[in-house]
């Protein structure tokens, strides 16, 4: 069995052979792209039942991820998956032409670890096989709906939202999910906030919250408490919205959900002009989420602290953390909540104005920094 320890070693090893590529700024490895497009043509050379063992193998581990999900190990799940990318990719295809109800499930228990490979992907091929394979079971068809339209929230593609979500409370009128019903009102209702409608927004997530609380589904009371977090904090009520993510993050097993209440926590601090009570919940934040699997949300911590030095007068290092973030984000496509990105088009203005070219010049030299220097940069000095 190969031990922890040597893992880094195998690691240079394949890098130094050309099979392995190590991304300079995340620091994840992947296989080059004449390896994958090696072992993808030996697959696809291999007969049919031993593709279909390969699907049914790659089918149950998609399974056993997404119980590792449901139960608040994110942060496992998402190790487990990374090395499997390719493998899920071929089951994926493979099951697409030859068995699409099939393909529809494996995507359903795949899809919060595909958004860790590449989240456009992952919404193009959940797409792709929810309109191949309209009679798919049923809670699969749900669970997909549900998934794909809080990711879609993510960047405001709120018509697409709308619809997935709609036809997935259609759905539930058939197979009653209380875990699901109550994921796709509160969604629902968050789409409902950003599209201005704010009183029926808050009425479908309070729904959802009930259901929720009566049904003991810690996860989905959290969600909806995070929602409505969000809502006391567009209103300017900072103190009900701290006391909300408060007690969602004392729902969440999760360590990722965890750091992302941090988060939300930090933000509440900034906007209190409290630059202390932000830090240590930003870096608690991200003590739970080391390693790069989870870049994405340590990505929005990192930036947070960059507000933390731009009140603190430290415009150097904050400049630096802030281009740092801004350019993974563009580099991967990613986007801020519309309230995070009022905040923080805020905070740096508030860098310009105040640190002047010593930000300026920081923020552009920041995308050239590693994950590991901004992750140095971001801790207390």
């Amino acid at each position: 069995m190969l031990e922890a320890y040597d893992i880094p070693d195998l690691l240079a090893n394949l890098v130094e052979r050309s099979l392995v590529a190590c991304d300079p700024v995340t620091g994840s490895h992947q296989m080059t792209e004449s390896m994958r497009a090696y072992a993808m043509e030996h697959l696809d050379g291999e007969d049919a039942k031993a593709r279909l063992r390969h699907f049914r193998y790659f089918t149950h581990l998609a399974e056993h991820l997404r119980d590792l999900d449901q139960t608040g190990e994110e942060t496992t799940a998402f190790l487990a998956s990374i090395p499997n990318a390719d493998n899920f990719r071929s089951a994926y295809e493979w099951s697409f032409t030859n068995d699409p109800d099939a393909c529809l499930h494996l995507t359903s228990c795949l899809f919060h670890a595909w958004q860790v490979w590449s989240l456009a992907e992952c919404e193009q091929n959940s797409l792709r096989i929810l309109e191949a394979a309209p009679n798919a079971a049923l809670e699969d068809q749900i669970w997909l709906r549900s998934q794909l339209a809080f990711s879609c929230m993510k960047h405001s593609n709120l018509t697409l939202v709308e619809e997935l979500l709609i036809r997935a409370l259609e759905d539930l009128k058939i197979k009653d999910i209380p875990a699901a019903r109550a994921a796709v009102l509160s969604t629902l209702g968050w789409q409902k906030r950003e599209s201005g409608d704010e009183e029926t927004g808050i009425s479908l997530i309070r729904e959802a919250l009930q259901i929720a609380k009566d049904n003991g589904i810690a996860r989905s009371e959290a969600s909806a408490l995070t929602h409505l977090g969000e809502y006391a904090r567009q209103r300017g009520e900072f103190d009900a919205a701290e006391g909300y993510y408060l007690e969602a993050l004392s729902q969440y097993k999760s360590k990722h959900r965890q750091a992302l209440n941090l988060f939300n926590l930090g933000q509440v601090s900034i906007e209190k002009n409290d630059p202390d009570a932000a830090k240590r919940y930003y870096l608690q934040g991200l003590a739970c989420v080391e390693g790069p699997t989870l870049m994405p949300v340590a990505t929005v911590l990192i930036r947070g602290l960059s507000a933390v030095l731009v009140l603190k007068g430290d415009y150097r290092r904050a400049g630096l953390l802030m281009g740092w973030a801004e350019g993974v984000r563009i580099r991967n496509g990613g986007s801020l909540d519309s309230i995070d990105r009022v905040l923080f088009s805020r905070i740096q203005s508030l860098g310009v104005e105040r640190g002047g070219e010593t930000f300026n010049e920081a923020f552009e030299e920041g995308p050239k920094l590693t994950y590991e220097q901004a992750k140095t940069l971001s801790h207390p000095q």
